[in-house]
């Protein structure tokens, strides 16, 4: 996530090549947080951090 949102990646450039792989579930999950979207369920196909999790590591890998 930190290096989508340093490198400002395209959701969906990197969804459409995320399904050659088969992880397009994967790639949404990940865009979540990034839209502040930071509610976990059990039916994502990753576990992502909390909110103050997520901050916690931007601001340690200089992140804005």
């Amino acid at each position: 996530m930190l290096l989508i949102e340093t490198q400002d990646i395209d959701q969906e450039a990197l969804i459409e090549t995320a399904q050659w792989y088969d992880l397009e579930p994967t790639v949404k999950a990940l865009y979540r947080p990034l839209q502040d979207d930071y509610d976990r369920t059990d039916d994502l196909p990753v576990i992502l951090p909390k909110k103050d999790e997520y901050m916690a590591l931007k601001e340690q890998y200089g992140v804005s």
